[in-house]
């Protein structure tokens, strides 16, 4: 720390100044001393008093003014030095492991070193101004967390509550750090699950799977969640806090809302107003109170030259007393500019009582006094900053500076004009700056959006302002699909979600009333391939349909209205598939985008085309006609296909040519590309491509892997393909590689736990995102293990059940295996003819429909049938044909089961040898 810092140089007249930090200042020169020769020891609160104050005694407020001003300095907010309780400071330990220990804090004291705090998220404000004047209110909340209760920070708006948990966030330690998780702009339960599930769980669209998610990433985790601003939607916050204090004993919850979330542990820490001096007050006691202290704290953060005169303490202790002792409202009535311009005027003439609009049961809103301050503020603006604040109430969730001046453009405010707009608002504390440096995201403060709304409805603007906020939105999705190729899939996936609250709010209005039909469908039209990615497919094919529905009121012109309905058939085509299986409405809308298609010539469109009807073949058992679509797609593609259309066109034939029986073939065609370059952006970016051409077909190529007998491979290509899967994110490609892969080949191997656990997770998956396709598929392989492990009448009954199911709704996704295991069981119950008629339709229908992967093994089932039945000459003919047909199938794994039922049966008519001789080949 000595050789990396700063030389210090002190002389009785000079400030010490880095040019590397930039840190400047006696004290806080003097407390960087006081660390450095501490080294690595403990420093506590009293040396920091002692060498900062020597003469003047302690001041706290000062005190934790220098500090901030430290850690703001120190290597980006506090890297070097750690706060540890209420006793002391310490440099960091900044290249070096942490020894193991409790986060938690007894009486004071450190109950054991920490492993060190490592955020989770970069999103945590750096606060601007000391806490003042919430000594005990901190106290309060720390002891709440030390016995694992979930800590409710109430209080009216504007009293301090995100700024008290600020103060615990950069003064605890716990091993694995604080997680900041900002909701105060989510006002929907969904939008706080995909924010909460987002910072905690890296998932970019939990939604209530988030519940499920906090249990497995944070079971061994020792670290405090903060949920700041949980007013948007209390009972799904009260919620999130109960699954995050049962994820774990080392989980600590502090919430800030305006009223306690009830809870089950729940300890409510509500803030009152600072104190402000009596009317009679004393020079002395007005410089100590609270809000006093406040205000020129604010005024010298600002920059103002305060002198604190007994007229201007006067005053200002007036106006803390006519805000009220409200925190915010003090912060911006002391970046008004002159604090002694106007403010004064105010204080005398600001009469409303702080009661005013006041529930009995809740705490007290205070709108009225900041109402009157932001007016102030917003009076004090100049046109372009009052224009910008009026239009920018129009987000609400945060926004980037592109977005504001793209917004700020309709109302004929350039973009230099607009960004100078944006930083004197925030340098007013109007606006809010949220995120670091690299990627600042702005936010309105709640209260002064609400005024601000009301100016814009005032002005008469909101309708040109919503318009603007609309049309930006289509804009900055289609900027970003134009760099598709050139950006990881997460990044831009994360962009989206970043404005996922603001396209839903675009894209309500535009379909209302008052709305703008033409700019509904071109939102649906770029936003739904986001929605799609990020496996929000039934909001995807309600956008879609919903703009297919304008599209047919012919508001449009031909040539806009066929492009646009080819990219939301599509879209809507592809979420239907797993919304509602593989059904006439996938098939018919898919049908209409390749008439649409070729009768406009558009070739892309035509791809896509053949690729949803290929899915929807190859989901509902149809191989033949899956084949024919692949082979069609290959031929349409010729010499001028990019690469990504070509590897989909092998991936396409090759699972078809698996589903066909045709093992040796699909394993040459896939195998290759397993090892093609994963790094490059091979993606044809559209909407029902989202399963990875890779993924896929490592999913499938382990399924070949077993059949031929390699289970081993299999296994670990299973495992690959699963990997891929989760590190794109996508929950499509998890449940096709669950469902296609994993599951399946531990049933057929009947290792069980496996399979269960796979099965587990395939349907919360399913659940969570809506997947009704993988529902009905997991429903099927989890009657297979009730009846491997059951076996009894009431299994047999469920899984007939929805054996009639599958069949009725055309999903043919684990249907010739379930009827394979439903046959066994009904034969082992003695119901032989039930079992038989079972067999003989699986085996129908594979031979109508080409799906001879399994076909070899039904044959086997028929042939113990069979053999129960005492017809042992068909029995010994079915397993002679099965073990040829695996055999030309090199499906080794089919062929070794029906070798050894018909080594069985032959043991059993007293043909030992010719048994033994049988099975001599799988014994190598």
């Amino acid at each position: 720390m000595r050789q990396t810092l700063l030389d210090l140089k002190r002389t009785r007249s000079e400030q010490v100044v880095d040019s590397r930090t930039g840190m400047s200042g006696r004290s806080e020169a003097d407390l960087l001393g006081l660390l450095v020769r501490g080294q690595e020891a403990f420093v506590t609160t009293d040396d920091l008093m002692l060498e900062l104050f020597p003469d003047t005694g302690a001041n706290e407020s000062r005190r934790r003014l220098h500090l901030a001003t430290l850690r703001r300095t120190l290597q980006d907010g506090g890297e070097c030095v750690d706060v540890v309780a209420a006793s002391g400071r310490r440099p960091r330990q900044a290249a070096r492991g942490r020894s193991e220990g409790s986060a938690l804090q007894r009486d004071g004291h450190a109950v054991a070193e920490p492993r060190g705090r490592t955020f989770l998220t970069g999103a945590i404000p750096e606060p601007n101004l000391p806490l003042i004047g919430r000594a005990r209110d901190t106290e309060a909340a720390s002891r709440g967390m030390l016995y694992g209760q979930c800590v409710t920070v109430t209080g009216a708006e504007g009293v301090g509550k995100t700024r008290l948990a600020l103060e615990i966030a950069q003064n605890s330690a716990f091993a694995d750090g604080v997680c900041w998780v900002s909701l105060e702009a989510t006002n929907m339960p969904q939008a706080m699950l995909d924010v909460v599930g987002l910072q905690l769980c890296g998932d970019l669209s939990a939604g209530r799977g988030v519940f499920v998610q906090l249990k497995a990433q944070l079971a061994d985790k020792e670290m405090l969640v903060i949920l700041d601003g949980v007013d948007g939607a209390p009972l799904t916050a009260a919620e999130l806090a109960e699954a995050l204090l049962d994820a774990g004993d080392g989980i600590r919850v502090l919430a800030t809302a305006r009223r306690p979330l009830k809870t089950r542990r729940e300890m409510v820490v509500q803030l009152a107003p600072l104190d402000v001096p009596a009317r009679e007050a004393s020079h002395g006691e007005i410089l100590s109170s609270a809000a006093v202290r406040l205000f020129v704290a604010a005024t010298r953060s600002a920059g103002s030259r305060f002198a604190a005169e007994e007229q201007n303490l006067a005053a200002v202790a007036t106006l803390c007393r006519e805000l009220g002792g409200i925190p915010l409202a003090i912060e911006l009535a002391a970046v008004h500019g002159d604090p002694m311009d106007g403010l004064v005027r105010f204080a005398e003439t600001h009469q409303q009582p702080l009661s005013a609009g006041a529930n009995d049961d809740t705490p007290t809103p205070c709108r009225g006094e900041l109402a009157a301050i932001i007016d102030l503020s917003v009076r004090a603006l100049n046109d372009p900053a009052r224009i910008a604040l009026r239009w920018l109430a129009i987000f609400d969730a945060s926004f980037s500076a592109d977005g504001a001046c793209d917004v700020l453009a309709a109302v004929g405010l350039d973009r230099p004009c607009a960004a100078k707009a944006l930083a004197d608002l925030v340098a007013r504390s109007l606006v809010i700056r949220e995120s670091p440096a690299q990627a600042p995201r702005y936010r309105l403060r709640n209260a002064v959006r609400r005024c601000a709304l009301e100016m814009l409805d005032a002005s008469a603007e909101r309708p040109a302002a919503t318009h603007a906020h609309a049309s930006y939105l289509c804009m900055h999705f289609d900027r970003m699909r134009s760099h598709w190729r050139d950006t990881p899939i997460v990044e831009w996936l994360l962009d989206f979600q970043r404005e996922l609250a603001a396209f839903r709010s675009a894209s309500a209005w535009a379909r209302s009333i008052s709305g703008d039909a033409t700019l509904a469908v071109k939102l649906a039209v770029v936003a739904t391939p986001y929605l799609f990615d990020l496996s929000l497919v039934d909001e995807c094919r309600t956008c879609a349909s919903d703009a297919l529905n304008i599209l047919e009121s012919g508001a449009h012109t031909l040539e806009e209205a066929c492009q646009e309905k080819l990219q939301l058939l599509a879209a809507h085509g592809a979420s239907i598939v797993y919304t509602h299986g593989p059904g006439p409405d996938a098939r018919a809308a898919w049908l209409d985008v390749l008439a649409l298609a070729r009768k406009t010539g558009n070739r892309e469109f035509e791809l896509r085309a053949l690729w949803g009807l290929w899915i929807i073949h190859r989901y509902a058992g149809e191989v033949r006609e899956s084949l024919a679509c692949a082979k069609e797609f290959s031929e349409l593609c010729g010499e001028a296909s990019t690469v990504p259309q070509k590897l989909i066109a092998a991936r396409m034939e090759g699972i078809s040519l698996h589903y066909a029986g045709r093992q040796a073939e699909a394993r040459t065609i896939l195998e290759p590309m397993i090892g093609a370059d994963a790094n490059e952006h091979l993606r044809w970016n559209i909407v029902g491509q989202q399963i990875e051409w890779r993924v896929g077909s490592l999913a499938t190529l382990a399924r070949i892997c077993w059949l031929q007998g390699d289970g081993a491979k299999a296994l670990e290509l299973a495992e690959d393909a699963l990997r891929a899967a989760l590190q794109h994110q996508n929950a499509i490609s998890v449940c096709y590689v669950l469902a296609e892969s994993l599951v399946p080949m531990a049933l057929l191997s009947r290792q069980f736990e496996a399979a269960q656990c796979a099965l587990t997770t395939l349907s919360e998956m399913a659940s969570r995102f809506g997947f009704s396709f993988w529902l009905v598929c997991s429903k099927a392989y989890t009657e297979f293990l009730g009846l491997v492990r059951e076996g009894d009448a009431r299994a047999i009954s469920s899984a007939q059940t929805t054996f009639n199911q599958l069949r009725g709704v055309g999903n043919m996704a684990g249907f010739l295996t379930l009827a394979g295991q439903l046959a066994h069981s009904l034969m082992d119950a003695g119901r032989h003819a039930e079992a038989l008629a079972i067999v003989q339709e699986a085996l129908k229908r594979a031979e109508a429909n080409g799906e001879h992967w399994y076909t070899a093994e039904l044959l086997r089932i028929k042939g113990e049938l069979c053999a129960a039945a005492n017809h042992k000459v068909d029995a010994a003919c079915l397993f002679s044909i099965a073990q040829d047909r695996a055999g030309l199938q090199t499906s080794h794994a089919f062929s070794r089961r029906a070798a050894l039922s018909l080594a069985t049966l032959w043991h059993e008519q007293g043909r030992t040898e010719a048994a033994i001789r049988s099975l001599e080949p799988f014994c190598i």
